[in-house]
């Protein structure tokens, strides 16, 4: 009987075991899947071999060569800007224009409703016309709220709609040098840029919770890249800002450019 009790005392223990390996894996595997999902990875780690550094294939990729760069990048701060690009986690909900192999992609983390955001969003605008780079830059735009607390920023929801509408880039130049920022004034943005009434009112009605769940996604890889507030622009995972200034945009989309024509 004492065999049996006893016996029956170590199942139960190895059961109970056995759930909280469970548990702990489920844990961790839903960690993991949250991480891959929302979490942007770092710097191109460094890997060293026998004491020597072993380039990776990104890093191959985007080796700098001395001799292509501009004179304005041929400093020690923009080099190290250079060789230490991010990767960057880009959303299926994420707008984009441009074609998927261009040498050249540029991330734009902007709020609409900003209007200092709209100086670099104009600047971005700029070179993404100009005749040397038709065909040459792929151009995302992630949105990050000026105010954290503004979990209803009009701009943005809107953009959402525009987007699902087919129209998010003539929705985001409407918004050039607003006068102001009412729902009143982006519904108006809307239709004049060819959304109907009808689908203003249906898009928003049922499609409300995703919008608000993607501009958050936005916002939580905007911060995992360290950005807290808007603007920003990444150049094929370069920060533009500091190191290599927004004046500095055009050579160091030439240098990219002349990068991947050589490494290709």
């Amino acid at each position: 009987m004492i065999k049996n009790n006893l016996q029956l005392k170590l199942g139960r223990i190895r059961a109970l075991h056995g759930l909280c390996f469970v548990f702990v894996c489920a844990l961790f595997l839903t960690h993991y899947s949250f991480a891959q999902t929302y979490a942007p990875s770092g710097r191109i780690p460094k890997i060293t071999i026998g004491g020597q550094q072993v380039l990776t294939n990104d890093q191959l990729k985007h080796k700098a060569f001395d001799a292509d760069l501009p004179p304005v990048l041929r400093t020690d701060r923009a080099r190290m800007a250079i060789e230490n690009r991010r990767r960057i986690q880009i959303w299926n909900h994420t707008p984009v224009r441009g074609p998927e192999k261009a040498p050249v992609t540029i991330l734009e983390i902007t709020d609409l409703s900003c209007l200092f955001c709209q100086d670099l969003s104009k600047a971005v605008d700029k070179v993404y016309n100009m005749d040397k780079f038709k065909d040459k830059i792929q151009h995302y735009v992630m949105h990050l709220p000026v105010d954290q607390y503004n979990l209803t920023n009009s701009a943005a929801f809107y953009s959402r709609l525009a987007f699902d509408s087919g129209y998010f880039w003539p929705y985001r130049e409407k918004l050039y040098n607003i006068s102001s920022a009412t729902d009143d004034l982006f519904s108006e943005k809307l239709l004049e840029i060819g959304v109907s009434e009808k689908d203003i009112r249906s898009f928003t009605r049922k499609n409300a919770r995703r919008y608000y769940r993607e501009l958050d996604a936005d916002t939580k890889a905007a911060k995992a890249l360290g950005e807290m507030r808007p603007p920003a622009v990444y150049v094929n995972g370069i920060k533009i800002g500091g190191s290599i200034t927004l004046a500095e945009l055009e050579p160091l989309l030439d240098y990219e450019i002349k990068l991947y024509e050589k490494t290709r």
